[in-house]
């Protein structure tokens, strides 16, 4: 997989990578009310999937990487970009985590419901998103572990940034040839914190 490393205007590391439609697994329902239930919170996960963080999604989709080729900017040294993604995927496995503990708790609070009839949003939900962030924290600590770590230089990740920054306007002939090259539909979208300096 390719990930590109941009840094914020802030200075935070944002990457960006192509993530793969259905991306997920589908699972087939077992015998027992367990098994049948492990799939109704997959089936929830899968529909909330467009409506979750980026970054969290790129990270649950990192799960499956055997290998992850890193581009980043020319001014940046490959130590140091290294340096800067785990340190990205450490802080998004302490989130994550916490994350599944807060969803997980809220999810069995929301077995008092089930007795109630219709669906059981109380459960399924949190129920889903603590599937979400453990998805998540599965795929930072995957590229933690990883040995198949290849860093390169790509001086349109310099282009796009320093347009961004100065002359928005004109970033569009760079960004579509970055969006073409990697194949990335949405790179203006995902972009967006160097317009609104917005942290990412």
């Amino acid at each position: 997989m390719n990930l590109l490393l941009f840094e914020t205007l802030r200075g935070d590391t944002n990457p960006i990578g192509k993530i793969a439609t259905g991306d997920d697994h589908q699972l087939s329902a077992g015998p027992g009310t367990i098994a049948r239930l492990k799939v109704s919170i997959h089936k929830t996960y899968r529909k909330l999937a467009s409506k979750i963080d980026y970054h969290e999604r790129l990270c649950s989709h990192l799960r499956y990487s055997s290998e992850l080729h890193v581009f980043h900017s020319p001014g940046v040294d490959p130590a140091d970009a290294q340096r800067k993604l785990l340190g990205f995927m450490r802080s998004c496995i302490r989130k994550h985590t916490r994350w599944v503990w807060i969803d997980g708790i809220l999810a069995f609070a929301g077995i008092i419901l089930a007795p109630l009839p219709g669906p059981n949003i109380a459960f399924f939900y949190p129920a889903a998103r603590s599937l979400g962030h453990y998805y998540a924290r599965t795929g930072a600590r995957r590229i933690l572990a990883l040995k198949n770590l290849h860093f390169q230089v790509e001086p349109l990740i310099d282009e796009v940034q320093i347009h961004l920054k100065m002359n928005p306007e004109d970033a569009s002939a760079v960004l579509l040839e970055l969006k073409q090259r990697y194949n990335l539909d949405d790179l203006d979208q995902l972009l967006k914190t160097f317009r609104t300096h917005v942290r990412e």
